[in-house]
């Protein structure tokens, strides 16, 4: 599963990706900044559209299905509900 949670893709809209924890059925991984959401306030799109949760989230999870249904993704923390980083909970569902 970790293999996984390491693809290109989120290293390119990521710079700094922390993995608070990691078993062979779980993982929790914060980032601490996202190009994203860094382009969302640059262009003052916060008022006008959601950039974290429902299109990140859908983003993030859709394409781990892809890849092996078996896996989940929670979006547990993020900056546009008032936390300072994002947090993400993966787990492998047997």
């Amino acid at each position: 599963m970790l293999g996984i949670l390491t693809m290109n893709m989120s290293q390119k809209l990521i710079s700094a990706l922390i993995t608070l924890q990691a078993t062979p059925e779980r993982a929790v991984r914060r980032t601490t900044k996202c190009a994203l959401w860094e382009r969302a306030k640059e262009y003052n799109l916060l008022e006008a559209f959601e950039v974290c949760g429902e299109p990140c989230g859908t983003f993030v999870e859709e394409g781990f299905k892809a890849v092996n249904p078996k896996i989940t993704f929670t979006l547990t923390k993020c900056p546009e509900w008032g936390d300072e980083y994002c947090e993400f909970l993966y787990e492998f569902k047997k």
